[in-house]
């Protein structure tokens, strides 16, 4: 309804129509389409700084697959939807993550901006099972749980365009992270 199909096919990006609604549907997906070496993710709510693509692909020579967070707060922008108990609750659920599942160091659960070697992905994509909006954890212990080589890195945060369907207010930002 947003005309999101009318913009992606003005583009040379592949369009990939997902009947199942919901964002790890869409996510599961694109991963099905792609075709490239390297797979980056992120949401296009102008959250996110293009300009950090360039940090990711550097991390990408090291690491498999590289998680971004927006929990910095020193890169978080002015009117950016990061409050404190959004910020806190992702740290904590990312190091209950993080210890569940022997991952690397985390901090943020729920960052869409992140970057993949085209190996990592196939080793994973089939297994993929969340349809909804807590696709994210199941697609970092995956990651982990094949032993990726896997780093988190710091990405600006910006005022988003439009509002969030997930996280409008504390309550439903807590039955996310539960």
């Amino acid at each position: 309804t947003d005309n999101t199909a009318e913009q992606i096919k003005k583009t040379n990006a592949i369009y990939c129509f997902e009947k199942k609604q919901g964002y790890g549907s869409a996510m599961i997906c694109g991963f099905k389409y792609s075709q490239s070496d390297i797979v980056i993710t992120c949401e296009p709510d102008l959250t996110f700084s293009h300009l950090d693509i360039y940090k990711f692909l550097s991390y990408l020579n090291d690491f498999d697959c590289v998680f971004g967070t927006r929990t910095s707060k020193s890169m978080i922008g002015l009117g950016a939807k990061m409050s404190t108990y959004l910020r806190y609750g992702n740290i904590i659920v990312a190091k209950f993550l993080e210890y569940l599942f022997g991952g690397p160091s985390l901090t943020d659960v729920g960052c869409s901006y992140k970057a993949f070697k085209r190996k990592s992905i196939d080793e994973i994509k089939d297994s993929l099972s969340v349809k909804s909006s807590h696709f994210q954890p199941e697609l970092m212990i995956k990651l982990i749980e094949k032993k990726n080589k896997i780093i988190e890195i710091p990405v600006f945060y910006l005022k988003r365009y439009g509002y969030s369907k997930i996280t409008y207010n504390f309550y439903s930002s807590f039955r996310v992270a539960i």
